[in-house]
């Protein structure tokens, strides 16, 4: 694929206009690139295989795909150069890393070259110059990275790139924080590529460039005016005791008050699923490129070199109080923005999904994804398709012509759409307030499957009794649709817990010794009396899955040398009462409705818990007569956080719920959950916590007309 690629890029896609144009013959491109026939067609053949260029059934011509494109020079994100540079200088260090590194001790460009690489490509103006743009290349995926992770206070400060480059970053950081002023400190030999690039896009005043070496014995003084000093894949190219010369003099240059250092960096063995080999590899990358002693490293490595540079009890230092999630999430949207072109229509529904159900609204990436899917929707299967609408949806991002487009999509193929994926994707375009009346009388029989089943996914069963009372408002629908409700289900599948363990206790499931836990002894059985029955699943994998749908079952699920061990603090051997059951099988926070519910009774209000109204929309507080107050619990689910602004806001799928009560005659009010256990700590008395209640619910009028 390497080898085949890179040939591919030196040769016809590299510059192929007419690509863009109907594509090329391969003899075509042989003709004008002075190639063998034969060779440049069975090349090309090859770049098919590897995702880089189409070929016409018809014509015969070949086109460069989305990936191939990226190859080409005129791309603006180009990685021609980063694919050239990993196969041409890059090839060679690496065998010379397998083949004599291990005994020498030297990088395996040193043995290749006669010099480690910096040294070499000195002296080597060509390979220089394309090593410094594949660099450029390399780094802007995760520069964007940095901006959706990274928060400044004010978005006024002075940040200075220590190794900047021509200055990625700080183009990023310009674009997204219009007040920052801007210092690049890197080789002299890289200035003026810097001031030109810089130059042109954020403007001569909002930066400076400054020349010099890290490992000189200070750094140049300009830099004490630093709010943010970053080193961004600098370390990786040092061993450790130059890595702590340049942290040293990091320290003594920060002279304001709260500066900060920020180290953007592989780290490796931090547990990140699915990339600590590719990382593993990465750093044989270093051993075969770099300066011996250059690598990636640990964070107990990270550690030790910030602690011989006297920085991790350095008065700057502070603790990053973003929300781990958060941060994670703005660094795999950094990521994304540059490569969504290359993503599939599966792969751009699974990453809205993973947005909306983790809760993170990043609008720069959701308009990417908006615009790419919009040119793609017949590459959606319905069940991507639903998915994508329902995460955009739900998160409240306002993609109303390709939800448009959507719609248009889904009644041209509703013969394709089982219920559930239509379901969704009703529910999303009703949440987003777009226009399907057509659609949604087509849809009617998949309410009514849906709603009925007491299998399946308990969010689209909430999905059925929303869409119906919007549909009766709309003058869409004349009969009500009223789903069986989510405790309901949790009740059968409680109870059928129970009845497995009283019944097959041995056979399908064992108690565990102490009896706190249950272990699933035979998979299989346990899938076909069990979660086949009761939900829409065929593997055992997706049983945790299930049980964070209903995530109020507070169910632990964890291996053990005989099966999966599964327990719940209220799921005990010895107490299957009733009672205890019933309270399994609240589906959320249970202690928390307990407090409301009592605390409403104080008041004198009476109400009734998980309240279905007469529209079909379950609520978690009714105060039904005779004032028709819905009261929502507003959890950590029912908000998203903006990247951009680091604020929570209610989510779409939050607003869509109140505005159809709302529409029905209902007075809503939202208790924040995360407001209300903060403030709870602090007000021992009963009567202190009502009238806490009151405040929090904005409900005073209503107390005092009831008074």
């Amino acid at each position: 694929g390497g080898v085949s690629g890179n040939t591919v890029v030196e040769g016809g896609s590299s510059s192929s206009s007419s690509s863009r144009r109907g594509g090329a013959a391969c003899e075509d491109v042989a003709r004008k690139r002075r190639l063998k026939v034969d060779f440049a067609c069975r090349f090309m053949r090859a770049g098919v295989g590897v995702g880089l260029l189409r070929r016409s059934e018809r014509s015969g011509n070949y086109t460069t795909t989305r990936a191939g494109d990226l190859l080409r020079k005129a791309h603006p994100e180009s990685i021609r150069d980063l694919a050239i540079a990993m196969n041409a200088e890059t090839r060679e260090a690496w065998y010379a890393a397998a083949e004599s590194s291990l005994t020498s001790g030297k990088s395996g460009f040193y043995e290749a070259f006669g010099a480690d690489a910096p040294d070499w490509r000195k002296r080597h103006a060509t390979e220089w110059r394309r090593d410094d743009r594949a660099r450029s290349a390399y780094q802007r995926p995760t520069s964007t990275a940095v901006v959706g992770d990274f928060r400044l206070n004010t978005g006024a400060e002075t940040v200075c790139d220590l190794g900047g480059g021509r200055g990625e970053l700080l183009r990023d950081l310009a674009e997204h924080w219009p007040e920052t002023h801007l210092i690049l400190f890197d080789l002299p030999e890289t200035i003026p590529r810097a001031v030109d690039y810089l130059g042109a896009r954020v403007g001569a005043e909002r930066f400076s460039a400054l020349g010099g070496s890290f490992l000189a014995n200070a750094l140049p003084v300009a830099l004490q005016t630093c709010d943010l000093f970053v080193l961004k894949d600098v370390l990786r190219d040092f061993p450790d005791d130059q890595c702590v010369k340049i942290l040293s003099n990091v320290r003594k240059v920060a002279k304001k008050k709260g500066a900060k250092l920020l180290i953007v960096d592989v780290l490796l063995d931090d547990g990140a699923y699915g990339f600590d080999n590719a990382k593993r590899l990465d750093d044989l990358h270093q051993l075969a490129t770099a300066p011996p002693g250059a690598k990636h490293r640990n964070l107990t490595e990270v550690k030790h070199i910030l602690d011989k540079a006297n920085l991790l009890n350095h008065p700057n230092g502070h603790d990053d109080d973003d929300d781990a999630k958060t941060r994670s999430f703005g660094a795999i949207a950094g990521c994304c923005l540059a490569t969504v072109a290359c993503f599939s229509a599966q792969d751009l529904s699974n990453l809205v999904c993973a947005f909306a159900e983790a809760g993170v609204f990043c609008p720069r990436l959701f308009g990417v994804i908006a615009s790419e899917a919009t040119t793609r929707l017949a590459d959606f299967t319905p069940r991507h398709l639903g998915n994508l609408a329902w995460g955009l949806a739900t998160l409240g991002y306002d993609a109303a012509p390709l939800l448009g487009d959507v719609a248009a999509e889904t009644t041209r193929r509703a013969s394709e759409f089982a219920p559930d994926a239509m379901v969704t994707t009703l529910w999303a375009l009703s949440c987003a307030d777009v226009d399907h009346r057509e659609l949604a009388m087509a849809g009617e029989s998949s309410l009514r499957l849906v709603g009925q089943s007491p299998g399946g996914p308990a969010t689209n069963r909430s999905h059925v009794g929303l869409l119906s009372a919007a549909y009766r408002l709309r003058g869409w629908r004349r009969h009500q649709v009223s789903p069986v409700s989510a405790s309901r289900t949790t009740a059968r599948f409680v109870q059928m817990l129970v009845d497995i363990l009283r019944e097959h206790d041995g056979l399908i499931v064992n108690w565990s010794d102490d009896g706190t836990a249950f272990v699933i002894a035979d998979a299989g059985k346990f899938m076909q009396f069990a979660v086949r029955k009761f939900f829409d699943s065929r593997y055992l994998t997706a049983f945790p899955a299930i049980l964070c749908v209903f995530r109020t079952y507070h169910f632990e699920l964890r291996d053990c040398a005989s099966g999966i061990l599964v327990s719940h603090p209220w799921f005990k051997r010895w107490d299957l009462t009733d009672a205890s059951l019933r309270r399994i099988q609240c589906d959320r926070e249970p202690a928390l409705r307990l407090e409301v519910s009592t605390l409403l009774s104080q008041i004198g209000w009476s109400h009734e818990v998980d309240y279905e109204t007469e529209g079909g929309v379950v609520v978690d507080f009714a105060l039904a007569k005779p004032n028709k107050v819905a009261i929502l619990l507003i959890d950590s689910h029912a908000r998203v956080r903006d990247l951009t602004t680091g604020e929570f806001r209610d989510s779409g799928a939050t607003r869509f719920t109140v505005r159809v009560l709302q529409e029905s005659g209902w007075t809503v009010s939202c208790l924040p959950v995360a407001a209300w256990e903060a403030q709870v700590r602090t007000t021992v008395s009963t009567e202190g916590r009502c009238k806490l209640l009151v405040s929090l619910l904005g409900l005073g009028s209503l107390l005092a007309r009831s008074s």
